[in-house]
């Protein structure tokens, strides 16, 4: 009976612990409730890759946050806060954010998002990122202020502001005002810094990796802080190396523009990872305390770096890079950096007002540029070429542009251990195996070179070198052709052809005219400047040909198919091009000499002798002017230009 008794008397105590515990539960699920229904409010919704995010109106205007941010935490604490009185606590925040998510990915719109530029309706938006939320809008009439953009941008941390762009003065004058906030030779460099810059303004790429290559003291990080500051200004405005992929991607889903300062190697992951954000990459990686699920990075920025010292080896990245050398900077001439920034704050609205209407230009004049032929990153040479009437001279960019890129391959090939011994090769056309190539190459290279870690131990080893210099060789004056998947010998050939230099880019342009005489019949036709013959007296057949320069047999005699006029003595005019595109290899082109037309097993060369350039086989050049070094000059060294 004592125990009955004493069971009975604990009865009324753990009803009331019961009724104080489904208390505390039921105000648990009506906080979380409450924070619900403040998030629906506003409309929630989710990116095309699957994250949640939230549109709310705050102080009268929209703003969008992922419903995992911290800022949109604090939203839902603040809004629960002044309508309550209390805090929630942290279960009912937790689960409030987790029916949030679900709401919004499973019940929400689609839409998607951008961080400081973005496109809609053959429109681009940039993100002023004031308190305000108010955006910049920029089509082919030109650009203006709105207090809400079609497009949802998001904030990350580090963000600032820019200021409202004012226009004041002509557009090329106050571009021009940007040299002096930065340290770049005038002209061609300049040039490509403005196109890097307005490629910036897309919201889309490709974009080329700038490469500030500089002696200390060149202000290599106050140029990159400059272009930051009129574009995608941030309180972290240069980044140092990062330590892995995973950090740079990180990195380019969080900023419009990665500035990587003072960087003093490249590593192969780097380098694959700068490629893969200048051109668009996906990133996935396994999300925490998960099996399965994923979590995705997609992006595709504007990068620049600074080196003191030639830091960019890898083929890939050189051919995606603009690299430039600032001038040293005298000591008398140096100006505090505070100073300098004091008064580029003052002229930073009028500058960046002047490259919105260079954008606006590009807008409006992007679907009349139809040049089919393009270098390397055709988009961002395309858009370069629609803004450049509205700030320089047209064809400036064109022309600096090549010549950078010759510059780089030049750099890259003769810093290249393998690149630089298949340029000293002199028994052209070569054919063989990697075998055969791997005992040819020491002997031009030298003991000291083959001694080192990088010269390849292996055929397969060279072979994965070679197919990444390729387009670069082909460029300087050099086609490496690897093997046809059928061909059982595993035969490799070299030869010489003409580098097919950089087209011209204005709209007016045709690859297939020659200094402005008329299409491409006959490719060599229209040059009218006498050359002296290199035929043989009394036209007399040739004994590399066996064909006489006149005869019926060859009807594409220097004669016949160039009018009678032979080629232009001195320093060509311009650029030859075939009709095919295959400068030195196709039938069109013909051997000054002989008369026979090019063949790939025998191109034509651009050979220099006694001050005069001509096109031969290499067989003709060597019978009729004997073996010498100094005829074939490559002509990646020359390059011969327009004009």
């Amino acid at each position: 009976m004592s125990e009955e008794k004493a069971t009975e008397e604990e009865t009324p105590e753990q009803d009331k612990l019961e009724d104080l515990i489904d208390a505390l539960t039921k105000e648990r699920k009506k906080q979380a409730d409450v924070l619900v229904e403040i998030a629906k409010r506003g409309e929630l919704f989710h990116s095309p890759d699957g994250v949640a995010y939230a549109d709310f109106t705050h102080k009268g205007h929209r703003e969008t946050w992922p419903v995992r941010s911290g800022g949109y935490r604090k939203y839902l604490l603040h809004c629960f806060y002044d309508e309550n009185k209390s805090a929630p606590n942290r279960e009912a925040t937790a689960n409030a954010i987790n029916v949030v998510e679900a709401e919004a990915v499973f019940k929400g719109n689609e839409y998607p998002i951008a961080i400081r530029i973005g496109g809609h309706d053959n429109k681009l938006y940039l993100d002023l990122c004031n308190d305000s939320w108010q955006a910049i809008e920029i089509d082919e009439d030109g650009w203006r202020a709105i207090d809400q953009s079609p497009i949802r941008f998001i904030r990350t941390s580090g963000m600032l502001s820019l200021p409202m762009p004012v226009a004041a003065g002509k557009t090329r004058d106050c571009i021009r005002a940007l040299a002096k906030y930065i340290n770049i030779e005038p002209g061609a460099d300049f040039a490509l810094l403005k196109a890097w810059l307005l490629a910036a303004f897309r919201p889309k790429g490709p974009y080329p990796v700038l490469a500030l290559i500089g002696h200390h003291g060149s202000a290599k990080s106050t140029t990159l802080r400059v272009f930051r500051a009129l574009i995608d200004p941030n309180s972290g405005d240069l980044r140092a190396a990062p330590r892995n992929p995973d950090d740079l991607y990180i990195a380019a889903a969080r900023s419009h523009i990665i500035l990587l300062d003072n960087i003093s190697s490249i590593p192969d992951w780097l380098s694959d990872a700068l490629c893969r954000i200048a051109t668009g990459m996906s990133y996935t990686k396994r999300m925490l305390f998960t099996d399965q699920d994923e979590v995705l990075i997609s992006a595709m920025r504007p990068q620049a770096i600074t080196s003191i010292i030639e830091v960019i080896e890898n083929p890939d990245l050189g051919d995606r890079s603009i690299i430039l050398v600032p001038p040293r900077i005298d000591d008398d001439a140096r100006r505090e950096e505070e100073e300098l920034f004091k008064e580029f704050k003052v002229e930073r609205p009028a500058i960046l007002a002047a490259l919105l209407f260079v954008v606006a230009h590009g807008l409006r004049t992007l679907p009349d540029i139809t040049n089919k032929k393009w270098p390397r990153m055709a988009d961002f040479a395309k858009w370069a070429t629609a803004c450049e009437a509205a700030h320089d001279k047209p064809g400036t960019f064109a022309d600096a542009y090549a010549e950078n890129r010759i510059s780089a391959i030049t750099t890259l090939l003769g810093d290249n251990i393998i690149g630089s011994a298949v340029l000293q090769m002199s028994s052209l056309p070569w054919s063989g195996t990697l075998s055969a190539l791997l005992v040819e190459l020491p002997k031009i290279a030298g003991e000291q070179i083959t001694k080192t870690k990088d010269w390849p131990k292996s055929p397969n080893k060279l072979g994965a070198i070679l197919r990444k210099l390729v387009v670069f060789l082909r460029e300087a004056g050099i086609e490496v052709e690897p093997p046809a998947k059928s061909d059982k010998t595993r035969t490799w050939y070299i030869r010489t052809v003409l580098r097919p230099t950089s087209p011209d880019t204005s709209p007016a342009y045709n690859p297939l005219k020659i200094n402005g005489l008329g299409e491409v019949g006959d490719v060599l036709q229209g040059m009218t400047v006498d050359t002296p013959s290199l035929q043989p007296e009394g036209g007399a057949p040739c004994n590399i040909c066996k064909t006489s320069p006149t005869s019926p047999e060859n009807p594409k005699s220097p004669d016949l198919a160039n009018n009678g006029k032979g080629l232009p003595s001195g320093e060509v005019q311009g650029d030859v091009w075939a009709k095919s595109g295959d400068v030195g290899t196709s039938p069109e082109m013909i051997c000054q000499h002989c008369g026979a037309p090019a063949t790939a097993d025998s191109p034509v060369l651009l050979c220099a002798v006694d001050g005069q350039e001509y096109l031969l086989h290499r067989a003709c050049q060597t019978e009729w002017m004997g073996e010498t070094d100094d005829l074939a000059i490559p002509e990646f060294l020359r390059r011969p230009r327009t004009g």
